[in-house]
């Protein structure tokens, strides 16, 4: 059977564009990968069964994409789908004049009447190349009108050109591991020094750290060594420069054992915090709470059972629910113990130190202490008259 006849004006409407909307070259250890888009309106008064594409592949300049990575096509309309038919030949030849390093892909329409009733976006992905150049896109359709049955081979092209300049981007932005070169972390030990990098074409560069309105480094590198390391998790946010416009992106490193400087805090759980704390902000804790480091509380604080095993400074109003374990150097300042009050260091209280329970238990108490330290050689007077006097507090 003889091949349909080419006919050089389609019946379909392709309307082309770019992302980004100027094609510009890459550099070729940092390829950006580019779109080309094909917009073809419903027409009800065509029928199409197939669509063919070609974009040229390789380095030159009359070229578009690199072969490697290779180019990818998508479609937005379930009538049609991409096809690995060969179409050469006994479909008149919509692929045969092509070159061997040209990107074909193909549509096909899965419609039974191949009426083109609504609408196809055709998108091919890509890393442009590095050379400059104009390039010529061949798109054939295989078509006719939709009074008629006898399809032909129709074709339009394209011309795309590769600009010189290449596009301001900023992008991998890591925290490397110090000890396995080119290994990204997301978290890092405590007060280790790591390096963060990153690949941009930007002129100047500003890192800036959570808490700090002043830049870490101003630099033209694109790296930066972080040398003390972190003490608690950390936000940078990196800014890029180039020709008056300005690019950011953002990490996040976790420290694997951090210490904490926050605010309003709430737990339901036990706590317990090994390393140095301080707490600028209001502080409830539902569940018991174990202090193995040095910390210190700034505002009020409510907790369950509190037990300190390390230094600690409580400048305002400190309530423990269920009583207070102290076992090194502790300052507190309004204090209030609802339950026992343990004491095996110096205890330095700049407020009132208040035990809600029986009085008289407090003096029974204190009366039995005084007679084991006095191995029993204690009055019944003394042990009257201060009795009467506990009991009055």
């Amino acid at each position: 059977m003889a091949n349909p006849p080419i006919v050089d004006i389609p019946l379909l409407k392709y309307a082309t564009s770019t992302q980004p909307d100027a094609l510009v070259i890459n550099e070729p250890l940092d390829p950006q990968r580019s779109k080309v888009i094909i917009n073809i309106p419903a027409t009800p008064g065509v029928k199409c069964k197939m669509i063919s594409v070609a974009i040229p592949l390789g380095e030159a300049p009359d070229t578009l994409f690199s072969v490697q990575p290779p180019p990818s096509c998508s479609v937005n309309n379930t009538d049609w789908t991409l096809s690995n038919n060969n179409v050469i030949g006994h479909l008149g030849g919509m692929n045969d004049d092509e070159p061997d390093d040209a990107g074909n892909f193909l549509i096909e329409h899965l419609s039974d009447d191949k009426i083109v009733n609504t609408p196809l976006t055709i998108t091919i992905e890509g890393s442009v190349n590095s050379l400059i150049g104009t390039v010529i896109i061949k798109i054939t359709e295989l078509s006719t009108a939709v009074d008629s049955d006898t399809y032909q081979v129709r074709q339009s092209y394209k011309q795309l050109t590769k600009s010189g300049e290449p596009a301001f981007y900023l992008n991998s932005f890591v925290a490397l591991n110090p000890d396995i070169a080119g290994h990204p972390v997301s978290a890092m030990p405590k007060m280790k020094p790591f390096q963060m990098e990153w690949q941009s074409n930007g002129d100047t560069f500003r890192i800036f750290m959570d808490g700090s309105t002043a830049p870490l480094t101003t630099t033209s590198n694109k790296y930066y060594h972080f040398p003390r390391g972190l003490v608690r998790d950390a936000n940078f946010i990196l800014e890029a420069s180039k020709d008056g416009k300005i690019l950011y992106q953002q990490l996040s490193v976790t420290c694997a054992d951090s210490d904490f400087s926050g605010g309003y805090i709430h737990a339901a759980n036990d706590v317990i915090i090994e390393g140095y704390t301080t707490f600028n902000g209001q502080l409830t804790m539902q569940q018991p709470m174990n202090c193995n480091g040095s910390s210190t509380f700034h505002d009020t604080m409510y907790v369950d059972k509190l037990q300190i095993n390390d230094t600690s400074i409580a400048v305002q109003k400190l309530t423990c629910a269920r009583g207070l374990d102290v076992f090194q150097t502790t300052t507190l300042q309004g204090t209030t113990i609802n339950g026992n009050l343990t004491v095996t260091g110096h205890v330095t209280a700049n407020g009132g130190v208040n035990r809600s329970t029986d009085k008289a238990t407090i003096a029974a108490s204190f009366i039995e202490t005084l007679e084991a330290a006095l191995e029993n050689n204690f009055s019944l007077a003394l042990k009257k008259q201060l009795t009467e006097i506990l009991t009055q507090l």
